[in-house]
């Protein structure tokens, strides 16, 4: 199952998991405090895409230490929750999406009340 149409661009959507995911195992010499805006979430993506004969992905395995695992193809915000869900939590992908979790966007910046 692919989470879709979220209305949200690929660095909004990597802002939002990646305030709602959690440092894990070795990724605590990695990790960095704070939430990630979006503002440096899309320096993030464009720094995690690449393209192939194939077309454009943007993929993120770890990211400051917090476990990740998605990628996204082309220009689209959709991607696979599975493996996100993993290792955070049965739905936190599409919690973290839909700005459940007490997290909302306000401007560049994401904040959690």
């Amino acid at each position: 199952m692919k989470i879709t149409d979220t209305g949200l661009t690929i660095a909004q959507t990597v802002a939002r998991l990646y305030n709602a995911s959690r440092v894990q195992g070795m990724g605590i010499f990695m990790q960095v405090d704070g939430d990630m805006s979006v503002q440096a979430a899309a320096e993030e993506v464009n720094t995690h895409t690449h393209s192939s004969m194939h077309g454009k992905t943007t993929s993120f395995d770890y990211l400051h230490g917090r476990t990740m695992k998605v990628w996204f193809e082309g220009d689209s915000s959709d991607f696979d929750p599975s493996l996100y869900d993993r290792d955070n939590g049965k739905g936190a992908a599409e919690r973290a999406v839909k700005g459940e979790d007490s997290q909302k966007i306000s401007g560049e910046k994401m904040t959690t009340e």
